[in-house]
């Protein structure tokens, strides 16, 4: 996903999700593959797939991930939501946090994202 290849990440996430259905970072796959939906452009299915956040646990960063796909796919209440738990788990987030986790190196899907998330304050 990183580096911009959908079909490779896509069947390494489907692999991934069948051998460790109940792994304690399984909310991760999930954020990998909307981020990865976003890169293709189908947001509606980014925002359906950005659910990791609802894990108690998750880092703020993957809270981020649901937030970008649910702005960009026009659930502006839900990217909301998600504004607001980003700032609860980490009050000072920023987008440098977010690229130093996340290095994607398909620089339009790097720029989509963080104009997204300074949209949100960030």
């Amino acid at each position: 996903m990183l580096v911009g290849n959908a079909s490779t990440t896509k069947a390494g996430l489907d692999i991934a999700m069948q051998l460790s259905p109940l792994g304690l970072l399984f909310y991760g796959f999930h954020e990998v593959r909307a981020q990865m939906l976003v890169q293709t452009g189908d947001y509606q299915s980014a925002a359906c797939w950005g659910t990791g956040p609802r894990v108690h646990h998750a880092h703020c960063l993957i809270t981020m991930i649901a937030l970008a796909a649910n702005s960009l796919a026009g659930n502006h209440d839900q990217a909301a939501q998600w504004r607001r738990e980003v700032r609860r788990r980490k009050a000072a987030a920023t987008t440098a946090h977010y690229t130093a986790a996340f290095p994607t190196k398909d620089t339009a899907l790097r720029s989509l994202i963080m104009a997204e998330l300074r949209r949100h304050g960030f």
